[in-house]
């Protein structure tokens, strides 16, 4: 991961990082996230994409004037750690929270936004659990349930009647939420499941006597509801046994590097709802991802995007906010404009709606689905 002139935050250190920046105001925005562990690919990539956004508010002056200060946490990745890091940024200053990138990491840390009334951004959250609630919660959002369903009848739409599914325990929230949608629909449609299997991705799982369990009952498809790197992982797995079953994945596997990092030539024809590109021939989304890409030698994925984004509906917000007007307040006031690849809406409780559709894997890029069954 490559660092800029940003300020990390480790608990034991809060008060020594920030002694000598009392005389010079800034607007402080956090950032947490897992920088070390399993899941660290998903801190890099958030990290390089909003120092980007910051860096950019930064060389037009700040927000009316004033710097901005990215201060960032290490959550690891772990539930039980995700309170302690919103806490040790609300104690540093920051006035919003970009984060969590799970569903089972938000909770703890809504609750200590919530009480302490700062507000939490999350760019990928997507279990309906959170939807249409009135609290100090936004994101860029998607419904796990219906995108389910949507599988559902994707599967049955092209005569895949009998199914196997493989999904991470540790993210129910999401997890749970997308499987039941996926599973009641399917079969009310005639749809079977062969299996139904759950991993606990932090502990040791043989990948192989799941690739065996699958398919030994020879379903007509597999869907994984994994991070990136399981998927990838999996997905080389199956393949080297069987190079026809269709392989499905779910967004949440595209919002790492390690879906198209680790994965080759085995998720090659995989297929996931992805974002839409209704801006595709937007020359501000082309600027971004050839300097994201120039910057930090990597593609710049929905995760990428998304938290980029997320930085600058924040910038925004603080910039309009009127005197004695909360963040919150000039957040959901923001007008509908054109994002980097779709309309941003921002709904009543800070929904944040993505439309996506159906692409494929195609030479380690995503592109839009063509079903020619």
């Amino acid at each position: 991961m490559k660092l800029h002139r940003y300020t990390i935050l480790f608990v034991p250190v809060l008060l020594i990082l920030f002694s000598g920046c009392r005389n010079q105001p800034s607007v402080r925005i956090g950032l947490t996230a897992p920088f070390s562990g399993p899941a660290s690919a998903i801190g890099a990539i958030v990290y390089n994409s909003a120092s980007l956004a910051v860096d950019q508010i930064n060389s037009r002056g700040g927000i009316n004037g004033q710097k901005v200060e990215l201060l960032v946490q290490d959550n690891r990745g772990r539930p039980e750690l995700s309170a302690q890091a919103a806490s040790a940024l609300i104690n540093a200053g920051a006035e919003a929270i970009i984060g969590p990138f799970t569903s089972s990491m938000l909770v703890p840390a809504l609750e200590v936004c919530n009480s302490n009334q700062v507000l939490l951004f999350s760019p990928v959250i997507a279990s309906s659990k959170f939807a249409g609630i009135d609290d100090m919660f936004f994101r860029f959002y998607t419904s796990a349930n219906e995108d389910g369903r949507r599988y559902a009848e994707h599967f049955v739409s092209r005569g895949l009647m009998s199914a196997s599914i493989v999904w991470d325990s540790t993210n129910r929230e999401y997890t749970e939420d997308w499987r039941s949608g996926f599973l009641v629909r399917y079969r009310d449609l005639g749809g079977s499941i062969t299996v139904d299997i759950g991993i606990n991705r932090n502990q040791d799982n043989s990948l192989n006597v799941v690739a065996s369990t699958v398919l030994a009952k020879k379903p007509a498809a597999l869907v994984m509801i994994l991070t990136g790197f399981h998927t990838a992982t999996l997905s080389q797995i199956i393949r080297r046994q069987d190079t026809e079953i269709p392989i499905y994945a779910t967004e949440w596997a595209a919002s790492s590097a390690d879906l198209l990092h680790l994965g080759g030539t085995a998720i090659e024809g995989l297929i996931l709802l992805y974002p839409v590109k209704n801006n595709v021939s937007n020359e501000t989304l082309s600027n971004f991802i050839a300097l994201y890409n120039s910057r930090f030698s990597g593609p710049a994925l929905l995760t990428c995007i998304s938290t980029f984004e997320t930085v600058n509906l924040l910038s925004s917000a603080f910039a309009n906010r009127q005197k004695h007007q909360s963040l919150k307040d000039s957040l959901l006031q923001t007008p509908d404009y054109t994002g980097l690849l779709q309309t941003i809406t921002i709904e009543d409780h800070g929904d944040i709606p993505i439309k996506l559709d159906f692409h494929t894997i195609h030479n380690g890029s995503f592109i839009e689905y063509e079903d020619t069954h």
